[in-house]
């Protein structure tokens, strides 16, 4: 997560000339304390990265009223998709 929001920061600033470009979390709610386990620490190692603008979570209802430069989303449950499906091609199965 970290690296995409400094991605995405890149990406803003270089192709699209937004200066500093705010980097947000998507989440259930504003707060730092909101979300998941995964969820919690993306957030604190964003809030804690140098060089990133990063302003704290935000809503998806906010999204489109221009909650931030760069939008940071964890797919919850992704890393369990992915070890499922290469369960599933593995040889044998």
């Amino acid at each position: 997560m970290l690296q995409f929001g400094h991605m995405g920061s890149v990406f803003a600033a270089e192709m699209l000339g937004v200066s500093n470009p705010e980097v947000r979390l998507l989440s259930i709610g504003e707060e730092p304390e909101k979300g998941n386990q995964l969820t919690l620490e993306a957030h604190a190692l964003l809030a804690e990265a140098d060089g990133l603008n990063f302003k704290g979570n935000t809503e998806s209802r906010d999204l489109l009223l221009g909650a931030a430069d760069v939008v940071n989303r964890l797919a919850e449950r992704l890393p369990e998709r992915v070890l499922a499906s290469a369960r599933s091609d593995s040889p044998g199965k």
